[in-house]
């Protein structure tokens, strides 16, 4: 569930307590395995969980917090430090997803920046270190050519992460193009694989249900499909679905 994170856009990321409090607890009473409360940044704007501060984390879940729904944090590569982070027995954190969502070179899409994806898979050994889980995110999905899904596949395919996700990030992906990328994934990578969807064809929820039987592994969700832009696949949808 990304609703406080990817819903953050809607909001400037200002939540009050009772609110982060219900959002958690609809998700895990939903059985959902992952609730993302935000991002971390180095830089401290917008509201607090844009950076999302341990104090904050505590204050306000540290009495409900269980191990059946695990909390999450975004970070985008260029927006942060390893230094920004306590070690994992220090928080209730217990997975951090790294996103890249631009990785191409000089504004080419056709061209990928391996260099950005190689210190990538370092920080994830790094965040790894300190005991979290970690996932890759790639952003912008629908513009990486299959020669640079190959490349990215290759770089991480040693990278310790738990999935390897990919995000429709503009919300243009039909649902057969979207079936021959993961394919393709599956060609060159062998772990386990994550959707994003996003809504602007009005069809997240149908492509999030319709990756699970194609070969991903975990889709993110947010109630009421919040989310940027157009918003994202809708909780209610694709858990009736799979109920």
């Amino acid at each position: 569930d990304c609703s406080m994170r990817d819903g953050g856009y809607l909001t400037n990321w200002y939540y009050n307590k009772e609110h982060a409090r219900a959002c958690y607890t609809a998700t895990k009473e939903c059985g959902i395995k992952y609730c993302e409360i935000g991002f971390r940044r180095t830089e401290h704007s917008n509201g607090p969980w844009f950076y999302t501060p341990e104090s904050l984390i505590t204050e306000t879940f540290g009495d409900i917090v269980t191990p059946e729904c695990n909390l999450t944090l975004m970070v985008q590569m260029g927006t942060f430090t390893i230094d920004d982070f306590v070690p994992r027995s220090e928080s209730l954190v217990s997975m951090i997803r790294v996103l890249v969502a631009y990785h191409c070179k000089d504004n080419d899409d056709t061209v990928l920046d391996t260099e950005l994806m190689k210190d990538t898979v370092e920080m994830c050994k790094k965040l790894k270190a300190l005991g979290y889980d970690v996932c890759i995110n790639i952003g912008r999905i629908d513009k990486v050519h299959e020669e640079n899904i190959k490349n990215i596949c290759d770089i991480v395919k040693d990278a310790p992460i738990k999935y390897l996700y990919i995000a429709d990030t503009y919300g243009n992906l039909g649902i057969y193009k979207m079936r021959n990328i993961i394919a393709t994934i599956k060609n060159y990578y062998t772990g386990h694989l994550g959707f994003h969807a996003h809504d602007n064809l009005k069809n997240a929820s149908v492509k999030s249900i319709d990756a699970l039987y194609n070969g991903a592994d975990i889709v993110d969700v947010t109630f009421g499909g919040v989310g940027r832009g157009s918003g994202n696949a809708k909780s209610e949808y694709v858990l009736a679905h799979l109920k």
